[in-house]
This record gives structure tokens, C-alpha cells and sequence, in this order.
């Protein structure tokens, strides 16, 4: 009886100190991928637009159309096109 109890501490133990230690953490990527291309950097406004409909239409998810909004609508406050809503102080 005392071999079996002594067995279940020492595994118990074992198993808390492997679970227990820290994992190695994922690394960030250092830049972000290119997702425009150079005729989409030209005119963004009407990328815009198809995008916006592609969506509607279902061609596109969500997230693919907000990363592809997102690099356009930073091409556009790049060359001045665009300004990002801020918010009022209180």
C-alpha cells in the first residue's frame, strides 16, 4: 500500500513539474507582408469601392477585405487622401 501511494505522490509531482514549465514563446513577425499591389497603390479609392462590393457579394470574407481596407486606407493618409477619424478630447 505505501509503494503505491509513494508511486501516485512522485508521478503527481512529475507530471505538475513538467505541465508546470513555461513553453517557448512565438515570435512576432519583424514586417508586415506587402498585400497591395503597385496598380492598387495608384488608385485606392476605387480599389475601395470593388472591394467594398466584393464583399457584399460574398466573393470575399470579411477578414481578408478589413487587412485589404487596411493597407489601402494607409496608402490613402500616406499621400494625403485619407485622414483617420481621432477621437475628441474630454
Amino acid at each position: 500500500m505505501k509503494k503505491i501511494i509513494t508511486l501516485l505522490i512522485i508521478t503527481t509531482l512529475g507530471t505538475s513539474w513538467t505541465f508546470g514549465q513555461l513553453g517557448p514563446k512565438p515570435q512576432k513577425p519583424d514586417h508586415r507582408p506587402e498585400i497591395l499591389t503597385d496598380l492598387e497603390k495608384i488608385d485606392p479609392r476605387k480599389v475601395e469601392s470593388e472591394v467594398m462590393a466584393a464583399v457584399k457579394e460574398g466573393k470575399i470574407s470579411r477578414e481578408e477585405a478589413q487587412k485589404k481596407l487596411g493597407a489601402l486606407r494607409e496608402e490613402m493618409e500616406k499621400n494625403g487622401g485619407f485622414k483617420r477619424p481621432q477621437r475628441p478630447q474630454k
